[in-house]
């Protein structure tokens, strides 16, 4: 896997984007689905081409955040400010159910997808390369076909080799046995450096061996929360 980032590393060895964005964050954000409120005037920042968590039970707002980032909800019940703006920079976004995936592709499929992202300037096969993620004995398997593990890692694998500007992964070590585990962790170290990494989980044991850039979501007042966001260390 390390030999794999090491080569698309090397394809933009001189990338900055400070010219783009310093930060990511929220600024007195306040959202709602129709009349349930989630966030209530809530901010936060991270520097970039970093690793952030946002931590939080489930339901408390965490892939909410994530999808206001990115861009990818309607704003008609929303307020505030949130930078980057989406149209500044790119994203990639792994799903906490990977729907972000064509069930009817073969992992073969998404992994000559990925290498022609890179303009096959990697010189890895994409036979060798799915044997280097773990998938070499599906490599003629349809996503539908793979357990939710399987489609995790290789929605995480696609997410991560975008090098996008912003990496949004939500949930991203369910259903992952610890070796699975290990392989995102490695991966993601590879690379934190030149993009910003923005993990929503509620796995903090695992959080705090990635970063010390931890933040707790406490939307959704239904579920308890008071509709904030706020550093681990308040």
């Amino acid at each position: 896997m390390l030999e794999y980032f090491s080569a698309i590393r090397s394809l933009i060895p001189s990338r900055n984007k400070t010219s783009l964005f310093n930060n990511v964050g929220f600024k007195d954000v306040s959202f709602s689905y129709g009349d349930l409120q989630i966030f209530d005037q809530a901010s936060w920042s991270g520097s970039s081409n970093s690793v952030i968590a946002l931590f939080g039970i489930n339901g408390c707002g965490k892939t909410t955040a994530l999808r206001l980032i990115c861009g990818s909800l309607s704003l008609n019940d929303f307020n505030g400010n949130i930078f980057p703006s989406p149209n500044i920079a790119t994203f990639s976004f792994s799903s906490s159910n990977s729907a972000d995936l064509n069930p009817f592709l073969k992992c073969k499929d998404v992994i000559n997808m990925i290498l022609e992202s890179h303009n096959h300037s990697v010189d890895i096969p994409a036979e060798k390369l799915s044997l280097m993620i773990g998938f070499g004995k599906y490599y003629n398997t349809r996503i539908r076909q793979l357990s939710s593990g399987k489609r995790k890692i290789l929605s995480i694998f696609r997410a991560l080799s975008s090098l996008a500007d912003i990496i949004l992964l939500d949930e991203p070590f369910t259903h992952l046995d610890d070796q699975s585990t290990f392989t995102v962790i490695e991966s993601i170290n590879a690379i934190k450096d030149i993009s910003t990494i923005i993990i929503a989980s509620h796995r903090r044991d695992i959080l705090h061996t990635l970063t010390n850039n931890i933040f707790i979501v406490s939307g959704n007042p239904s579920s308890g929360g008071d509709g904030k966001i706020f550093p681990l260390n308040h």
